[in-house]
């Protein structure tokens, strides 16, 4: 089973159900004279993007249906002592989530957590490519900008889940929480993997 990462307030969001699709940038990227297809699946997802000007073919990292672990920084802790000479068991604590700042754990990179230590798991259901830029409003809901109102004010404005900024559109409040995962990367217009999902028990 493969895994995924998300930084921790995203990865909060995909636990609540309030963040329920992600943006991938493609490791490989189409030239700006791309000219190509998409070839669909039975299912009519998008499977596979070739590029003729390149000559090199693009398969998204998830598929439809497939079921991925949340990645997260963890320790394996000793349970005190033993007993009837048997090993003192471990148990899984985790980063996310953890409030007290004395602990004195040291906390793995999430990148090699394995399956086995996972709490959370989320099901594929949906792929397709286009241009970070392309998304629409209602995609920005779905990667987890949500709506806010200041007391005393007729409008709508927006937020993220990565920093207090207040937006006044929902493409901007996306934008800010972008170019915090890698900076620059909204300006850049990459073209993406755009996966929608569910939490999975």
């Amino acid at each position: 089973m493969k895994g995924i990462c998300f930084i921790e307030p995203l990865f909060h969001a995909v636990v609540k159900g309030s963040k329920t699709q992600t943006r991938r940038i493609m490791p490989k990227q189409p030239r700006q004279s791309f000219y190509g297809f998409i070839e669909f699946s039975r299912k009519g997802i998008w499977r596979r993007m070739y590029d003729f000007v390149c000559g090199t073919s693009v398969v998204p990292r998830y598929q439809v249906d497939e079921v991925l672990y949340l990645k997260e920084p963890y320790y394996l802790a000793n349970y005190q002592g033993g007993f009837m000479g048997l090993e003192p068991k471990k148990a899984v604590k985790y980063k996310y989530g953890t409030r007290n700042e004395n602990f004195e754990w040291q906390w793995k990179n999430k990148l090699f957590m394995p399956e086995k230590y996972a709490r959370y798991f989320i099901k594929i259901t949906a792929v397709r490519c286009e241009r970070l830029q392309d998304i629409s409003v209602y995609d920005c809901e779905r990667e987890g900008v949500f709506s806010h109102y200041e007391r005393g004010e007729s409008f709508v404005s927006w937020k993220n889940r990565v920093d207090a900024s207040v937006y006044d559109c929902r493409r901007k409040a996306f934008a800010n929480i972008i170019d915090k995962v890698q900076k620059g990367t909204w300006e850049s217009n990459p073209y993406v993997w755009v996966y929608d999902f569910e939490l999975v028990k």
